[in-house]
């Protein structure tokens, strides 16, 4: 194999395993603010202030 092949073929594995856990990430961060921003409409309905 020539090593331009396995450049491109390393290259292709870290760039996919960047985007395969980035869109995860970012999945994880939208459900967290999702999370927060209903315990601090629930906390805000019961009168409690919200920590921030």
């Amino acid at each position: 194999m020539s090593s331009g092949v396995i450049i491109f073929l390393e290259l292709s594995l870290v760039l996919g395993l960047a985007l395969v856990f980035g869109v995860r990430e970012v999945i994880n961060l939208r459900r967290f603010d999702r999370e927060r921003a209903q315990r601090k409409k629930i906390s805000e309905t019961e009168g409690i202030p919200s920590k921030q």
